[in-house]
């Protein structure tokens, strides 16, 4: 089953939407503020195959050691 992180703000709003479709397992991560930091989104991304990510700092530092297999930047 792929793994599919969600730190987009409005996604998550709306999460029971998304919970109907289970060939994704989500992973929501709790966040206290808008914007996840470069290091924060390493953490995050090391287990999903695909994220949708709104206003977090996604660079290559934080992409080193993914397995991802799509990224979509929200907004």
């Amino acid at each position: 089953m792929n793994k599919l992180l969600l730190t987009c703000n409005h996604l998550t709003n709306n999460i029971n939407e998304l919970l109907h479709y289970d060939k994704f397992e989500i992973i929501l991560p709790k966040k206290n503020k808008q914007t996840l930091n470069s290091s924060e989104m390493y953490e995050l991304l090391k287990e999903p195959d695909i994220a949708i990510v709104g206003d977090d700092i996604v660079n290559e530092d934080s992409l080193t050691e993914t397995n991802l297999k799509h990224l979509i930047k929200w907004g």
